[in-house]
């Protein structure tokens, strides 16, 4: 009796792990398609956020390659263990700070859906009466007709996204001028710059990095602009 219990413990644990893993394997495959339709996306910003991401995976060690990799080993390793078959070698150590990078990862990307960078580019209500009312509209126009403009950004032949890339940094460094200006003046920052500190909270960058981890992403753009035709 007791023995028939412990094995049906043992199979009950067998087929949890292989429900498991087959889960896992689904989740996987639908942030790795989000992944892909990140990559090729025809819009600017789209795929400028998936640069983003692998430029920030990069600075912890890591790439998108290595974390589907691991992501596959789980889910291979809890299928093993399900039909009692010999684990597969590991992708990184478990108590490796590697492998603790991938594990967070990897929880980060299966809670997410589909990506895409959006901006509120309305004033904050304290620049009503300020003098740099008319800066700030010229700003918001002309950055709102660059990211309608990137949405067929993938069309552009390998001139065309240099120049956009090159257009987009420039209103991106106007931007740093008037946000430092409007600081100094006491003023709050405008809903976009407030919408993206949880993100950036998120992953744990201070500004200055993530202007790093920008520029890394807008170099990768642009090696791909040089060696691709029709594509991001």
């Amino acid at each position: 009796m007791t023995g028939s219990t412990g094995s049906e413990v043992e199979d009950a644990s067998s087929q949890d792990h292989l429900v498991l893993g087959r889960e896992i394997r689904d989740a996987d495959a639908v942030w790795r398609g989000n992944l892909m339709q990140m990559r090729h996306s025809e819009d600017f910003q789209t795929q400028e956020l998936y640069h983003f991401t692998d430029a920030h995976l990069r600075t912890l060690g890591v790439s998108v390659p290595e974390v589907e990799e691991f992501a596959a080993w789980q889910a291979e390793a809890l299928e093993a263990m399900g039909q009692r078959r010999p684990l597969p070698a590991p992708q990184a150590l478990p108590g490796s700070e590697k492998a603790t990078h991938l594990r967070g990862l990897l929880d980060s990307f299966r809670l997410g859906k589909t990506q895409t960078l959006s901006m509120d580019l309305t004033g904050p209500e304290a620049l009503e009466a300020s003098v740099a009312d008319e800066e700030l509209s010229v700003l918001q126009r002309e950055h709102s007709a660059l990211i309608d403009m990137g949405k067929d950004y993938g069309t552009f032949d390998s001139a065309g996204k240099q120049i956009f890339i090159d257009q987009i940094e420039q209103i991106e460094e106007r931007w740093r001028v008037y946000l430092g200006r409007l600081r100094l003046m006491g003023e709050a920052d405008p809903p976009f710059v407030q919408s993206i500190r949880p993100l950036l909270q998120r992953l744990g960058l201070a500004a200055s990095e993530a202007t790093a981890v920008l520029r890394s992403a807008h170099q990768q753009l642009r090696v791909n602009a040089d060696t691709r035709s029709g594509s991001g």
